[in-house]
């Protein structure tokens, strides 16, 4: 019996420094522009800390405005902004273009030859649903 009620009080200490490490810092302050993980956030540019998004470079039916962030890290990025996107409906020329408030995470980190270190992956959550994007690699035009 003993030896699970030490079993238990050790536990909790040792997660404890795990949980603290999940949450940045409340004043991190930020790797030199040199070193800043980027995203190709608008298709045409890899941007750090970029204030929109465009999900679907072929039509910009999808897409983020207004971003602000509470961290940015080398592993991962999140903020908060506007979540913007066409319902095509009746067809995607005459859709119409719906906004939501959303919370979104930027992660996936991959070593590029033209940008460095990019953002490959975001989810956005809104009240009404959960979407994973994949982000370019690879500038457009």
């Amino acid at each position: 019996m003993f030896r699970h009620i030490a079993l238990l009080a050790i536990v909790p200490v040792a997660i404890a420094p795990l949980a603290l490490a999940v949450v940045p810092a409340a004043g991190a302050t930020a790797a030199p522009s040199s070193q800043r993980v980027k995203v190709i956030s608008s298709c045409t540019k890899a941007t750090y800390q970029p204030k929109s998004y465009i999900f679907f470079c072929a039509d910009g039916g999808a897409g983020l405005k207004q971003a602000t962030y509470a961290w940015w890290t080398v592993k991962t990025a999140h903020g908060s902004g506007t979540y913007y996107f066409n319902d095509c409906k009746p067809s995607c020329a005459g859709g119409t273009v719906h906004e939501q408030a959303a919370e979104f995470t930027a992660y996936r980190v991959r070593d590029t030859k033209n940008h460095g270190e990019l953002f490959t992956r975001v989810e956005v959550d809104t009240r009404h649903a959960h979407h994973v994007f994949q982000m370019p690699t690879a500038t457009y035009g």
